[in-house]
């Protein structure tokens, strides 16, 4: 994203953005672009690196909502396209674990409320990674996993304060940018520049439990809307007078249609 449409964004949005995000993201840039020579020696010595040796072993990290975990999801494909004889393994925790479950080849499991972090990196350093990708730009857990990993690159675009530790930085990312640009920039970083989407994975026993709910309640052949009125944060939660405003809406239409068939007036 250009300096220019990152002005646009602070006028469409200046309802929303506040002096802090700013200023947060004016340092972002700021510190991105007096890295500059360093970062592209590096991403020299990362092409350099590709020539010489192959790259087998791939760390990739990310854990969150579902929801985001499913946006993550969207670096796999490319990184198999670009090192297809790569083993992808992934770091992340138990919603991560069913989304990304067909698509790497190894997932290594991360509870950080239970987790000894010491101990998980101590693990983690024998395991010899070409390269680390940390996804999570906004954890120090997996930022300090990442710098502690003894991969010979580590890529990643924040927390701000251990960006002089990544070898490979992708572009900061303003405070109103969607997910997947943000992992993007960081595919970017190291060469890739495909466009990305994200893939979901359903697994067996989800959709047994799916296939069993439409059965029991007789869905089949019928149009189902389906609502989920709530949110993990409260600011991200929907007013339950909009929801109830929002079914009348739907009701009202669906008698609507169902009058036109039957030409009723």
């Amino acid at each position: 994203m250009s300096i220019y449409n990152s002005f646009k964004l602070y006028k469409n949005f200046k309802n929303y953005y506040t002096l802090k995000e700013i200023i947060k993201d004016f340092l972002d840039y700021t510190i991105y672009i007096l890295n500059m020579p360093l970062y592209l020696l590096n991403s020299l010595l990362w092409k350099k690196y590709q020539k010489k040796f192959k790259i087998k072993n791939i760390l990739l990290i990310y854990w969150g909502a579902i929801g985001d975990v499913i946006y993550a999801t969207s670096v796999l494909n490319p990184l198999k396209n670009r090192y297809p004889d790569a083993k992808i393994s992934v770091i992340t925790n138990k919603n991560g674990k069913t989304i990304f479950t067909a698509l790497a080849n190894e997932i290594i499991e991360f509870d950080k409320s239970k987790e000894n972090l010491l101990k998980f990196i101590k693990n983690l350093r024998n395991r010899k990674f070409d390269i680390v990708l940390n996804l999570k730009f906004d954890s120090d857990r997996a930022a300090l996993i990442t710098i502690l990993s003894r991969s010979k690159f580590k890529v990643g675009c924040g927390p701000r304060h251990w960006l002089l530790f990544y070898n490979l930085k992708g572009k900061p990312a303003l405070t109103i940018t969607h997910q997947i640009e943000r992992f993007s920039n960081i595919l970017n970083a190291i060469g890739i520049n495909e466009k990305i989407s994200p893939s979901i994975y359903i697994d067996k026993e989800s959709k047994n439990f799916a296939s069993k709910f439409w059965k029991e309640k007789r869905l089949k052949n019928k149009k189902v809307i389906m609502i989920h009125p709530g949110a993990k944060e409260e600011y991200k939660r929907w007013r339950i007078e909009n929801f109830k405003e929002l079914i009348k809406i739907l009701i009202e239409s669906q008698i609507r249609d169902l009058k036109n068939k039957l030409s009723i007036p």
